[in-house]
């Protein structure tokens, strides 16, 4: 940067993208997923994992979340703390021309652990005793920290034939390296957590709709998509103004485009927040059998970067000029789902884990929640038989 630039950037605003010429770019992306009963409180217990990532990954503790062999396993049964999961914050460093400096990186989760990580960093997690690889309940907040990363370079990350680790990759950003030697595209994390989302979503008894109800500022609660996914592949989708209420879906309103204008929909805003156009398919690309396939009733958001900051503060040095866009996710539990459970208490074995199957991904989470509205002791038999019950720390 000349003398001249140095000046006009001292003098005038319009010239602010030549200031930051000689700074580090950061783009971060990821998803904040929630479960949600019909009064738009969030079920606890949601540990399942959607995408498990390679075995490579580093663990808050030894084998606390996967087995040796690799194989998922989460955080010990169905965690009472859990109301929120992190899932796969990548983040991707731009340096400028000739950059050739180290680069620290730390993020913290506000009543979370941070519990998977690539390349390795040091971690933090009040409640894990990370020696003894026990898990107790959350109290405080989880910490990520790498030092002294390298930025450039062709190195190349380890070897995995993983979407959800291959699609984050083809982005056109610089590799980090680690002092330890581990290098990748991008920094990974995930975690678990004890926190809201921004809105909760309440069905509506008279119109069967869902009604936006904010639980924070309203002046942070952003506009969402609703999607209903149908196992055939048909979707029908609601586009819903900030704190406005979804009208019911009709049997007209499903068709198997839908997806794409859905995927489209949300491609077009990720890019209107900040992120590169091979950046939000990234996004989209490493979430498409979770977000766009797998059936189900949910709510989609960009978590506003306040929000963002205050749940997950992100510090860098040297200073950089950092976007953030999260992807807010809420499951909501359908009458179908409330009717599937229901029957848990009344149907033969056979029939009851076949009908506990089709509650999907947070099945367990939410036969506890059926059983903590509706208490029998035919559902209690079920659920020891399964082996459902909260992780007692």
């Amino acid at each position: 940067m000349n003398i001249l630039t140095r000046v006009a950037c001292i003098l005038a605003l319009n010239v602010a993208a030549a200031c930051a010429a000689d700074r580090l770019v950061i783009h971060e992306w990821g998803t904040l997923t929630s479960l949600q009963d019909e009064d738009g409180r969030a079920i606890a217990g949601i540990n399942a994992e959607d995408e498990a990532v390679p075995a490579f990954v580093h663990e808050v503790a030894p084998n606390l979340i996967r087995s040796r062999d690799g194989i998922g396993k989460g955080i010990p049964g169905v965690h009472p703390d859990v109301t929120m999961r992190l899932e796969t914050p990548v983040l991707y460093i731009h340096a400028p021309a000739g950059f050739a400096g180290r680069v620290d990186v730390g993020v913290k989760f506000a009543g979370g652990w941070l519990t998977e990580f690539y390349p390795d960093a040091e971690v933090t997690a009040p409640g894990i005793d990370q020696k003894a690889g026990t898990v107790g309940h959350i109290t405080g907040d989880g910490t990520l920290r790498w030092t002294g990363l390298k930025i450039g370079g062709d190195a190349a990350g380890p070897k995995t034939d993983a979407r959800v680790w291959l699609s984050p990759r083809r982005v056109a950003a610089d590799n980090v390296t680690t002092v330890g030697g581990e290098s990748e595209r991008f920094l990974f994390y995930r975690g678990v957590g004890k926190a809201d989302q921004i809105l909760s979503l309440r069905r509506d008894s008279t119109t069967g709709g869902e009604r936006a109800v904010p639980n924070a500022d309203p002046a942070m609660n952003p506009p969402y998509w609703l999607a209903d996914i149908r196992p055939d592949g048909t979707a029908a989708i609601q586009s819903v103004s900030p704190l406005g209420s979804s009208r019911p879906f009709q049997e007209g309103d499903y068709d198997t485009a839908n997806v794409a204008a859905l995927r489209d929909g949300m491609k077009g805003e990720l890019i209107a927040a900040g992120l590169n156009q091979d950046e939000a398919d990234a996004l989209l690309n490493t979430w498409a059998d979770s977000y766009f396939k797998n059936p189900g009733l949910r709510a989609f958001y960009l978590y506003p970067r306040e929000a963002v900051d205050k749940l997950l503060p992100l510090t860098v040095t040297p200073a950089a000029d950092v976007t953030r866009v999260m992807v807010g996710r809420i499951e909501l539990v359908t009458p179908e789902e409330r009717a599937l459970m229901g029957k848990l208490s009344t149907a033969n074995l056979q029939e009851a884990e076949k009908e506990y199957a089709g509650l999907g991904r947070f099945r367990a989470a939410m036969a506890l929640d059926e059983e903590r509205r509706y208490p029998s002791e035919e559902l209690e038999k079920f659920m020891g038989t399964m082996s459902v019950a909260f992780y007692r720390p």
